[in-house]
């Protein structure tokens, strides 16, 4: 599992209670993709239309642990999600610093 932490600051625009857009304008490419799919998949009120803008926040809090956890979400919708989760020990024994994100064993 990536560590990855971060603030994504996004656009998004509703028609007719639908989100029809969604861009990041900061942040980390795995990170923006997941805001952009968790805002596409809101839904609104029919008569609601517009574009806003919602601010993502993804943190790591706690000690690693052996297993994954649900995450803690706050959030004050449409404008502020935060994410909160505990980092996950990579599963890999022998792997090398950073195998977890690019998935490579140690080469001996």
């Amino acid at each position: 599992m990536a560590k990855i932490t971060g603030k994504i600051e996004a656009e998004f625009t509703i028609k007719g209670g639908e989100v029809v857009a969604a861009e990041a304008r900061t942040g980390h490419p795995f990170l923006v993709k997941a805001t952009t799919e968790n805002i596409r998949s809101w839904h609104f009120p029919p008569e609601a239309s517009g574009t806003f803008t919602a601010t993502f926040v993804y943190e790591l809090q706690g000690s690693e642990t052996g297993s994954m956890q649900n995450p803690k979400v706050e959030m004050q919708l449409p404008a502020f999600v935060k994410i909160t989760a505990a980092p996950t020990k990579p599963s890999c024994n022998d792997c090398e610093p950073g195998a977890e994100i690019v998935g490579k064993p140690i080469k001996h």
